[in-house]
């Protein structure tokens, strides 16, 4: 049954439920929902603070970008009005915002196992990784925009990864094309100069002479040829993969030359 608490919202121009705080709307959306959903299209599925009442309607908006575009225009037309910045809601006990702060903090954690994975060329697994980021970094944007706090750590979060999003995808470009000029490498790497850049390209660098050492060893036709290539190999092995994560490949480049009885690295 439908509450007697409806009022006319200047920002969407039409009659609707006006709740006084939050836990009042998500109440009223769970005890009727069975008879929200054996109505026809159009149900509300969420609820979400108005700076035009000072409460909290109900809506069936669940789409992430329409959320946005719909906070966007509530926010414009609500400067246009007053000509002041729309103020942020106190509701750091919610629900929603707690369940914002254990996403932030599954973030982090995940930022650092994907450094860590991309130091190790472990391109592929920071991909799969990546993409459950973005998963969490939208869920995380569903709770501020729900409970209408403005937190500037969702904006820094989605730069950290957008950042390493964009630092993965040209180390897998240059990894499927090594042949691409130094110089060219540069102006591809200028956004990334950090220690931790600058490791992972050389990790990634390293791999790849790694890679053709042992092509050239698989048709080496003399000993001594053989023996230089293995030192050559072996150094790479001590002292050119460096950083957290490494330990496996190194694993995997010792696996690759333990084939020739010439292989001494420990």
């Amino acid at each position: 049954m439908k509450p007697k608490n409806r009022y006319f919202c200047i920002g969407c121009q039409r009659p609707k439920m006006l709740f006084e705080t939050k836990s009042k709307a998500d109440n009223f959306l769970k005890f009727n929902e069975k008879d929200f959903y054996k109505s026809a299209k159009g149900a509300p599925v969420r609820s979400y603070f108005c700076s035009f009442c000072g409460g909290w309607h109900i809506s069936s908006i669940s789409s992430l970008p329409s959320i946005i575009s719909a906070n966007e225009r509530a926010d414009l037309l609500l400067q246009n009005l007053t000509g002041s910045l729309v103020e942020e809601v106190d509701d750091r006990d919610s629900i929603e915002y707690k369940e914002f702060n254990k996403l932030y903090g599954h973030l982090i954690t995940l930022n650092s196992r994907i450094r860590v994975l991309i130091t190790a060329t472990e391109y592929g697994y920071a991909g799969r990784l990546m993409k459950k980021s973005q998963l969490l970094i939208n869920e995380m944007l569903r709770h501020t925009l729900s409970c209408g706090i403005k937190d500037e750590r969702q904006r820094n979060i989605e730069k950290v990864f957008a950042q390493l999003d964009s630092f993965l995808w040209l180390l897998v470009k240059f990894q499927n094309n090594p042949d691409i000029p130094e110089e060219t490498l540069e102006v591809m790497f200028q956004n990334h100069k950090s220690g931790y850049y600058r490791k992972a390209i050389r990790n990634l660098k390293n791999k790849i002479l790694f890679l053709r050492i042992m092509s050239d060893l698989s048709q080496s036709e003399t000993a001594s040829e053989r023996e230089a290539l293995i030192l050559q190999a072996e150094s790479i092995i001590k002292t050119g993969f460096r950083g957290g994560g490494c330990s496996n490949l190194r694993k995997w480049a010792k696996a690759l030359l333990s084939g020739y009885s010439d292989f001494s690295c420990s």
